[in-house]
């Protein structure tokens, strides 16, 4: 393997893109759409913010939203102490301390303002929080795997739901989406999401469908030529269904999803061993989906997490009463921990195990996914991952960052056998970009086995 392959083509599915940038958009909408919400001391509209008064407890309670776990709840005081405007007694905490909270707090006309009232530097939390309706999302892909440079652009459109009564707890607005994105190998693709609740029965629901012409390499090991790249076009038509079941608090979910996928190949590579793809070249095949998870989300935020654990294990089974040519089955468990060992210090642990049974199609074998690493160029039946990020916070708006990690992949196969642990790592920097909902947004560098590579980062990489 060598240096250059990694800024060739190499390039990953072009669904998970789509999705993802479809979901992050949803998330980040969901913590900014609650209706009628407006930030005092900046201008707003004549709305008012209601903060009943009750215990601890029992606002936790009301304040959660039904269909997202309880780091609202946490947004929600947040909202409560912004608009009072406090003054933060750490200047590497984000979120000023609390203090008595009014019942009742008028605001004035809104006005666009992009400076914080805390200490008047560039933040967008006024501008997400009165967004309503329309929300266009531009996004620049600077994944390896894609090109190293991509653009996507997405739009989102907010329909607040009715206010929540007293004693219920927030109910989320629907929200539907669409995007389209273009990387440098004439890649292209375009999706759609809408995502909704049923909040008198904790229910929460995500339809997602997208289209994409890829062009992506894949890495096999020949008897006498070593290990080779071949590259494929994968013309693809995606379905997503994920309904979940709130259990408690926001916190813990259980639910069933169902992914069905169409995708045509093809490729120029002539003489590839029968056995190396299960998917002759020019060939068309369905692949279904169906599985369970249970998650468990206590993060601080699902922006940029200072504190808080996210796991979740999954179980899936493809067989022809889902609508699937290949029959297998596709597990996964994670979690992502977050703790302060001091005030200015964010440690950041994770864990990943990915597994895949039976006669899976090869674009869907698990892969190593980490800075430094290039997607879809370390695949396997199986993929462990271990990751850390260390971040220190210089001041309120600035940190900066270090990370490192180590993978392996595990196959039967001899096509993909690899005996070798892969370690990446790197630095970065961050921008605290909405201090009101805890979003950071930066640029790593990262090294890996064969490459230098830069990604633009909002939120969380791990996300």
């Amino acid at each position: 393997m060598n240096f250059h392959r990694n800024f060739r083509n190499r390039y990953i599915l072009l669904f998970p893109v789509i999705l993802g940038i479809l979901l992050s958009m949803q998330l980040q909408a969901q913590n900014f759409s609650k209706s009628q919400v407006q930030i005092p001391d900046q201008p707003g509209s004549q709305e008012q913010i209601q903060i009943p008064d009750q215990s601890k407890d029992q606002a936790q309670i009301q304040c959660q939203p039904q269909d997202q776990p309880g780091v609202h709840v946490l947004v929600a005081e947040e909202l409560q102490n912004h608009a009072l405007n406090q003054n933060s007694s750490n200047p590497h905490d984000p979120i000023p301390a609390r203090d008595t909270v009014k019942p009742t707090v008028k605001a004035p006309k809104a006005k666009l303002n992009l400076k914080d009232t805390l200490d008047h530097n560039l933040d967008l939390s006024d501008y997400l929080i009165n967004m309503h309706g329309f929300v266009p999302w531009p996004v620049i892909i600077s994944e390896p795997s894609l090109g190293s440079f991509g653009l996507a652009m997405a739009l989102v459109f907010i329909s607040p739901k009715k206010t929540a009564k007293k004693g219920e707890q927030f109910h989320f607005p629907d929200i539907t989406g669409v995007a389209g994105m273009w990387t440098l190998n004439n890649t292209w693709g375009v999706g759609g999401m809408r995502q909704g609740s049923f909040p008198k029965i904790g229910m929460r629901y995500n339809i997602a469908a997208a289209y994409a012409d890829i062009n992506i390499n894949f890495y096999r090991n020949f008897t006498h030529l070593g290990e080779k790249e071949v590259l494929f076009k994968l013309k693809t038509i995606l379905g997503v269904l994920d309904v979940s079941e709130n259990l408690f608090r926001n916190k813990l979910f259980a639910g069933f999803n169902y992914t069905f996928s169409n995708i045509t190949t093809s490729t120029e590579f002539e003489n590839i061993p029968d056995s190396m793809f299960n998917q002759k070249p020019g060939m068309t095949k369905n692949s279904g989906l169906l599985g369970l998870y249970l998650e468990w989300d206590s993060r601080n935020t699902i922006f940029t997490p200072d504190k808080g654990i996210r796991t979740k294990a999954s179980f899936g089974i493809g067989r022809n009463w889902t609508i699937s040519d290949f029959d297998y089955e596709k597990s996964e468990v994670f979690i992502n921990g977050f703790f302060r060992p001091v005030k200015w210090w964010v440690c950041g642990l994770r864990a990943d195990w990915q597994w895949v049974g039976g006669n899976a199609p090869f674009y869907l074998l698990p892969y190593i996914k980490m800075r430094g690493i290039g997607a879809m160029v370390y695949q396997g039946d199986q993929v462990l991952q271990l990751e850390t990020e260390q971040r220190f916070d210089v001041t309120l708006r600035w940190s900066v960052l270090g990370f490192a990690g180590v993978g392996k992949t595990f196959s039967s196969s001899r096509y993909l056998d690899d005996p070798t642990w892969h370690v990446a790592g790197g630095a970065g920097f961050r921008y605290l970009l909405s201090r009101i909902f805890r979003m950071r947004m930066g640029v790593d560098l990262a090294v890996g086995p064969d490459q230098f590579a830069y990604y633009i980062v909002l939120g969380h990489y791990w996300n």
